[in-house]
């Protein structure tokens, strides 16, 4: 057995949260749905006990369906399904363009299920392992016969959400790959290059060595000596904190510490309300009620701080709050979007002002980005080179002041 920390929402949207017991999360699910609660966040317990239960689990495969096959799917069956193909052809087809055997397994679970006489979204709910905005889309575009415009407004959400990423992971490659390239070289200059030169400087009195070659000499040292050292401590620190992480506490620590960080933090606060206000624009343009949107959303939501302040604005509109209103009390929120968002309600089109909201703060992620990036490639090619450039010029001023001596 297993234990599992689930979040649900009632028909009156009052959400439930539990720490409860089972063979697996399938199990957790089919509960809540009998008891008629949608699930919107399910995930393994973070505490000690939970982190015992991490390290001795069971190996698992992971999600045979990724993100990339949903807005595969997606694309396929709006396109099929505006062309007037009935579902379980559409699906069919879609079935016969997937070539990965996984989730080529899952498509043809839901072809079953659908022949069958169940629903689309019921059939989902059945198998398990898909995003709750992506279900609860598809069974609003079933309800309001949308099913084609829903489908291919979960493509580009989707498409976009993909597209963001890669941007933000291309824009991040150089930099890393410079620290890593770079500190290797240093690490070889310290731990090789500095040793086989040592020998030529050992014959002058290191009291009269510059000051210089004597802290390139003590780093060489230090860095042999205490090296492995240093490297295990890290490994261990790394591990430990991976634990902590787990934890409820140390996982709400962590959120916190995130946001904490002067650029980094903006930039993840408007990267969790550009996913949240696109996903609550696809909800609502899919006939979604406000107040059932929101807790579906949460999900999009990464860090665990904003989800909290969403979470507590999503109590204020069941009370009665309009959204901008709710969400205006809350610590980390964009201005800018706040804005969109408020003359959104007020002329009535406030899907729309989501969606816009949703853009704008993307733009602006990718733009703080590029800048950045952009500007780091230099700085760090800069303080690499310097450093570099100061143990061979310390070592080789020294090797060639001994020989012009020695030629006197």
């Amino acid at each position: 057995m297993s234990r599992y920390r689930v979040t649900s929402v009632d028909v009156t949207h009052t959400r439930h949260q539990a720490v409860v017991e089972a063979l697996s999360a399938d199990e957790v699910a089919a509960a809540e749905a009998a008891a008629g609660r949608l699930v919107i966040d399910l995930r393994p317990d973070a505490s000690w006990r939970g982190v015992w239960a991490y390290l001795n689990r069971d190996l698992a495969l992971s999600n045979p369906v990724k993100e990339r096959d949903l807005a595969q799917w997606a694309r396929s069956l709006s396109g099929f399904l505006g062309a007037g193909i009935a579902i379980d052809e559409a699906l069919q087809l879609t079935l016969e363009t997937t070539r990965r055997a996984r989730p080529k397994a899952v498509l043809a679970a839901l072809l079953d299920s659908v022949r069958s006489g169940s629903t689309l979204r019921a059939s989902l709910e059945r198998e398990g392992g898909f995003p709750p905005t992506f279900v609860a889309l598809v069974g609003a575009g079933e309800l309001s016969g949308t099913l084609p415009a829903a489908m291919a407004s979960i493509a580009a959400q989707l498409e976009g959400h993909r597209a963001f990423v890669e941007k933000m992971r291309s824009a991040l490659i150089y930099p890393a790959f410079l620290t890593i390239t770079a500190s290797a070289a240093i690490l070889v200059l310290l731990t090789v290059v500095v040793p086989n030169l040592q020998s030529l400087v050992e014959s002058q009195d290191a009291t009269t060595l510059p000051v210089m070659t004597q802290a390139v000499l003590a780093a060489s040292d230090v860095v042999r000596t205490f090296g492995p050292w240093f490297a295990g401590a890290l490994v261990a620190v790394i591990v430990l904190a991976g634990l902590v992480v787990r934890t409820a506490s140390g996982q709400s620590a962590f959120h916190r510490a995130q946001l904490a960080v002067p650029l980094a933090g903006r930039l993840i606060v408007a990267s969790d309300w550009s996913r949240y206000c696109r996903t609550m624009s696809a909800l609502l343009a899919g006939g979604v009620q406000l107040s059932t949107a929101m807790p579906l959303a949460l999900v999009s939501i990464s860090n665990l701080t904003l989800r909290r302040e969403f979470a507590a604005a999503h109590e204020r509109v069941v009370s009665g709050s309009l959204l901008a209103t709710a969400l205006d009390p809350s610590r980390h929120r964009p201005n800018e979007a706040l804005a969109l968002i408020r003359m959104g309600e007020r002329t009535g089109r406030l899907h729309q002002a989501l969606a816009h909201a949703g853009t704008l703060l993307e733009q602006g992620v990718q733009q703080t980005l590029e800048r950045t990036t952009t500007l780091i490639g230099p700085v760090l090619t800069l303080v690499f080179g310097m450093i570099a450039g100061t143990i061979v010029y310390a070592m080789l001023s020294t090797i060639l002041s001994i020989n012009e001596f020695a030629f006197r």
